[in-house]
Order: structure tokens, then C-alpha cells, then sequence
């Protein structure tokens, strides 16, 4: 074999490492969307909303299913936060909460990733406490707010017997 035969393979195995190194954050999933360790990236560093994350709707939250593909589950609670690199098979968010008397200023804090099988659909879903550590994540949905009973009065007059002209 020549040197430049030699080197373009090099080159090949090495472009191939790094992109593999890309496409993961340190979590090894496995073909059914599981995985023994989950590896969770560091909450500030956030590349969607920097340093941010979101509120996610309740709504929303109560609808992912396992089976939905990306789009759908993009639909439904958007892209996630972290730069998850390429051709990846879990998305990590970083969700906020309003939650009186709890975590910093009312707001909790949490991690949610999703891991997808080979075919791209969402399997697994995790959650982790991020302020206050050991929060419930994630927390009880609000209760509805119900409007106050409306009262309805009726005032009957009465007509005299007798009309003047």
C-alpha cells in the first residue's frame, strides 16, 4: 500500500471516531431505546434558550407516549435545550416549574431525557432533579383553577293591579 492510500484511511477512521464521539453524551442506549447508565449534561450548559431552559406545558408533558417520533415529541415540548450532536438517540431538556415555596424563587428545576430505539422512535424517559436537588420531577401538576360559582339574582317586580291613565 502507498503512504497516500495509507493516510486516506487514517483520515476516513479518524473522521469516523470523532463523529460517533458527536452524535452521544457519554450515554451507551441500546437498540430498544434502555440504557444500564444514564450520563446527564451539565444544566448550564445549555445551547437552546442559553442558561435558560423552558416551562413546558402540562398539557403537552401528559401526551408523550412511548412510540412518538421525534417530530411529534418536537411538537409537543420543542427542541431540546442541549447540543446533543449528530444523528443522536436521546434528546436532554432543561424544564422549570412554578412551585411555590420550593427551589429557587418558586421555580424547580429538572433534566428530562428521552432515549430512542434504532428506529428513531422515544422508549424511555428520565427525569432528575436539578434545584433543589431531590425535588420531585416532575412536580405535581397545578390544580385547576375553578372561577367562583357565579350568583344569580332575579328581582321579580310586580305590576300594579289597577294602571293609572
Amino acid at each position: 500500500m502507498n503512504i497516500k492510500k495509507i493516510r486516506r484511511i487514517s483520515l476516513a477512521v479518524l473522521a469516523s471516531a470523532v463523529l460517533a464521539a458527536c452524535g452521544t453524551s457519554g450515554t451507551m442506549v441500546r437498540a430498544n431505546g434502555t440504557a444500564d447508565e444514564l450520563h446527564w449534561p451539565n444544566p448550564v450548559s445549555t445551547t437552546f434558550n442559553k442558561d435558560r431552559g423552558t416551562f413546558p406545558n402540562w398539557e403537552n408533558l401528559k401526551q408523550i407516549r412511548s412510540g412518538m417520533s421525534k417530530d411529534q415529541l418536537y411538537d409537543l415540548i420543542g427542541r431540546p435545550q442541549f447540543d446533543e450532536g449528530f444523528r443522536v438517540r436521546e434528546w436532554d431538556y432543561l424544564f422549570h416549574f412554578n412551585t411555590p415555596n420550593q427551589g429557587t424563587e418558586g421555580v424547580t428545576t429538572c433534566q428530562f431525557k428521552v432515549l430512542f430505539d434504532n428506529e428513531k422512535y422515544a422508549r424511555t424517559f428520565h427525569w432528575r432533579a436539578v434545584d433543589p436537588v431531590g425535588a420531585a420531577c416532575p412536580p405535581p401538576a397545578p390544580a385547576p383553577v375553578t372561577p367562583p360559582p357565579q350568583v344569580i339574582i332575579r328581582e321579580v317586580i310586580q305590576t300594579p293591579a289597577r294602571i293609572r291613565q
